[in-house]
């Protein structure tokens, strides 16, 4: 397949200079998610070109959770001919051959190697030596895409083994995908396992099904032509993924002063048990990072605010104009806090959040 490279809308997909084999190639990804999608530029959600023009390997096209822009790619109305197969939260790696290279990257990059977890391509290569060299990959005709898990970079789900499992193929004469049935002749060549497939009696019965899924992202639905591709993901899943999207040191503040308004904590263990009943323990353990960073600046502001009212029970007794001469002499960066202490008694939530501000870092 060729495409003009020079027509490729720059407002909404990045067209970035990589190398293979010493020679240039074009990676090509949609800049944000406020890309403008059409059924011509679906195949630049993660696609590599040569200076032509010509795909020298090809990730998944852009594909829609069930009920979302179905102008571009229609929801079927019945699951006749349709395949039905578990969405594995994983990264995608693809794998492709260029002018005797070998091409292992994932939809942003050119080399997943050199990830942090990297090292894995090399371990995934001594377990699975022919779904990285193998002579239909050789023939530069064709890109396998693998999901990709590891206990090194845990999306939501938490997969104790490395690992992956073939979920797609990419022809690059017309950017089509393989049937799922190809797919499994494939997996038995190289020796890769496939996700689980379902079968339902109609789509109600498949989207009540995956909506209470427990412990899984959902399903990928194919259209009955197997070009097409629909999200349906699990309410345990999107629960758990809003959460970790969300989850930084400012939201888990925010869980923090919603249990204490009175800044009157107990363990840290307590405000844990609070987060899991609140939501999980997958969510638990989500955020235990920012609760350790929330809980030890907790510590930090607390002495600090006794060390203000200390300060400000010893000067209070001043006039004001004295007091403030004190504050600028001795505690400047401070001024703010000590004159509300001295108005009020105690600092509110919002002043105190500024302390926590300032520990945190």
């Amino acid at each position: 397949m060729r495409v003009n490279l020079s027509s490729i809308n720059r407002e909404h997909f990045l067209v970035q200079e990589r190398t293979v084999g010493g020679e240039k190639v074009y990676l090509v990804n949609p800049k944000g998610f406020n890309t403008v999608w059409s059924k011509d530029n679906l195949i630049f959600r993660s696609s590599v070109w040569d200076i032509e023009g010509n795909l020298c390997s090809g990730g998944f096209k852009k594909f829609f959770n069930h009920g979302e822009k179905i102008e571009i790619v229609p929801t079927p109305l019945s699951l006749d001919n349709c395949s039905i197969l578990e969405k594995v939260d994983g990264s995608c790696l693809i794998v492709s051959y260029w002018r005797g290279s070998l091409i292992t990257r994932t939809r942003g990059t050119i080399d997943a190697t050199k990830f942090e977890n990297g090292h894995e391509i090399n371990v995934l290569k001594e377990k699975y030596p022919k779904a990285f060299d193998n002579e239909q990959l050789r023939s530069e005709s064709y890109s396998y895409l693998f999901e990709w898990t590891s206990p090194l970079n845990k999306i939501v789900i938490d997969y104790k083994t490395l690992d992956i499992k073939l979920i797609g193929g990419i022809f690059h004469s017309d950017y089509s995908l393989a049937t799922q049935d190809k797919l499994d002749e494939i997996a038995r060549e190289i020796g890769v396992a496939r996700p689980k497939r379902y079968n339902y009696g109609n789509l109600a019965e498949m989207l009540e099904s995956v909506k209470n899924l427990e412990g899984q992202e959902g399903f990928c639905l194919y259209s009955p032509d197997g070009q097409d591709i629909i999200k349906c993901k699990s309410d345990w899943y999107l629960k758990r993924h809003r959460f970790k999207s969300n989850c930084s040191f400012d939201a888990v503040l925010d869980l923090f002063f919603e249990f204490y308004p009175d800044f009157d904590c107990g363990f840290k263990e307590e405000f844990e048990s609070k987060i899991s009943d609140k939501f999980d323990f997958e969510c638990l353990e989500i955020s235990k990072e920012h609760i350790d960073e929330v809980w030890d600046a907790y510590r930090k502001v607390l002495i600090e605010e006794i060390k203000l009212e200390a300060w400000v029970g010893k000067y209070g007794v001043l006039s004001r104009k004295d007091f403030a001469v004190k504050v600028k002499e001795e505690k400047p960066e401070m001024a703010a806090f000590l004159f509300a202490i001295l108005s009020r008694g105690e600092l509110n939530e919002k002043e105190r959040r500024k302390l926590f501000d300032i520990y945190a870092k």
